[in-house]
């Protein structure tokens, strides 16, 4: 019973909470064009570029990103990377309904963005029904009204899934078009696959400024019996929360894939690295720590997961045992013809001293622990990330664009003294390994150091204007090499 209310929480979603570190961020550096990203710009009076997309294919809904299909359930998908998107074509309609289900005993409540014909989308919450006096149940809301449409042409309706994985999964059940015809959906032959953490998740970049409250309240949870259900472990009432300011629809990936007219595949993390993940956390029992016959704490085996693991491993991120990824299984047309990787942040940051003595807190005491500040350390992380662009080479092909960038909130006055050039320096050795083997399609670039004049999100992470800066340094960076 015990592990029914231990929700997984965000590794490290606090990144970057004490002020003092804050004060010690860079200013000086402006973006550079096209993020100073290396290598040659392509001919495009020579090279003949993918096109945009266009209707086409099967009328059937379309599905980017990792989708699991439970085979109890027949017709219906189950997902959790933020990122991910469904999309349905019609006409002959004013409406349509997205049918929606929010698993467990205790559903936790997510946030999408709804875009119709890529127009202004319109960001709802995912809430759960009320019964009768009003309060919050155990069952959740599933259907999802678009209307107000003109039947008399065809529309285009995108679900976007912004809240990440750690806050758990959703069912979809399919689209209801209330008579209308479905359409074969924009095709997009462009494809691009991030990966990175809680920067490339839109993490807080909806927050007003550094201090704001990430996660946010949304209701407390009842019982059958209209009582407030009690977590077993601390004695305190279960709470839903949500990370209201989370939006990855406005990520800089998101933003660009757009612009580029590319669908885009979407892996991460918040909180986890290439190497080290931020924060560790130990597996709990009856509200104590478990420990080994030597009197050790025993690590949670998920704290020690990072994110090139994810992509390697896992149709649904949160589930570590059931749904892997077959990499066999991924239909040629959707391999990516450009991947972009944005990691370090939380290896550079890592903060797992003091050992925290409360089991309901993460390790660290907001220092960052300085591992990257030996050498030897540094040449792990660089082991790591370069296993991570060979995988990536080996999955996607000789002739994809693999960018590998240096992270916003790295400076080098933060993490660590000189983080951006220790950084920065691993990253162009990768691209030197690789083109020492032949491969000149590896790409170092720098996103902007975000400073305190753009404003700062959630706990000091990229605001929307970050965010639109890095949007157009990563265009730019993409269509140098693709023409796009």
């Amino acid at each position: 019973m015990p592990s029914l209310f231990r929700f997984r929480t965000l590794a490290c979603v606090t990144l970057l909470t004490l002020p003092a570190c804050v004060f010690r961020l860079a200013d000086r550096n402006s973006p550079e064009v096209n993020g100073g990203v290396t290598g040659a710009p392509a001919d495009c009076s020579v090279v003949k570029p993918l096109p945009g997309g266009a209707p086409g294919g099967a009328a059937e809904p379309k599905f980017i990103g990792r989708y699991a299909r439970p085979e109890e359930t027949p017709g219906e998908v189950l997902f959790d990377w933020s990122g991910n998107y469904i999309t349905v074509r019609f006409q002959g309609t004013s409406k349509v309904t997205a049918k929606l289900r929010l698993p467990g005993e205790v559903p936790q409540d997510q946030m999408f963005t709804f875009a119709v014909d890529d127009l202004s989308p319109v960001t709802r919450q995912i809430t759960v029904k009320k019964d009768a006096n009003g309060n919050p149940t155990l069952e959740p809301e599933e259907n999802y009204v678009i209307d107000n449409l003109d039947p008399g042409r065809p529309h285009e309706v995108t679900i976007y899934k912004n809240t990440e994985a750690q806050k758990g999964s959703v069912i979809f059940k399919g689209f209801d078009l209330h008579g209308g015809t479905l359409l074969p959906p924009t095709r997009r032959p462009r494809r691009i696959e991030f990966i990175g953490d809680s920067i490339i998740c839109g993490y807080g970049n909806e927050g007003k400024n550094a201090t704001c409250p990430f996660e946010v309240k949304v209701r407390d949870v009842h019982g059958p019996d209209g009582k407030p259900v009690v977590d077993p472990v601390s004695g305190e009432p279960v709470t839903v929360t949500v990370p209201l300011t989370e939006n990855q629809y406005l990520s800089f990936t998101s933003i660009a894939a757009r612009e580029l007219d590319a669908d885009a595949t979407t892996i991460c993390w918040s909180g986890k690295g290439v190497y080290k993940n931020y924060k560790e956390r130990y597996l709990i029992q009856g509200g104590q720590f478990v420990r080994d016959s030597a009197g050790n704490r025993v690590i949670d085996p998920e704290a020690l997961v990072t994110v090139p693991q994810l992509w390697n491993e896992r149709t649904v991120a949160n589930d570590e045992k059931g749904y892997k990824w077959d990499w066999s299984a991924e239909p040629a047309e959707d391999k990516p013809q450009v991947v972009f990787i944005s990691l370090g942040t939380n290896d550079f940051s890592r903060d797992t001293k003091e050992p925290a003595s409360d089991p309901k807190k993460l390790e660290g005491n907001n220092v960052p622990d300085g591992d990257m500040n030996d050498p030897a350390e540094r040449e792990k992380f660089f082991q790591a990330y370069l296993t991570l662009v060979e995988q990536v080479r080996e999955h996607r092909g000789p002739d994809a664009h693999i960018f590998i960038a240096t992270p916003p909130m790295v400076t080098n006055q933060f993490p660590l003294d000189n983080a951006r050039n220790n950084l920065r320096d691993v990253l162009l050795r990768i691209v030197r390994e690789r083109e020492a083997k032949g491969d000149e399609k590896v790409y170092q670039m720098d996103l902007v150091e975000q400073g305190f004049r753009y404003g700062l999100g959630c706990d000091y992470h990229p605001n929307l204007e970050v965010h639109r800066i890095m949007a157009r340094q990563l265009v730019g960076a993409i269509r140098s090499k693709t023409c796009w």
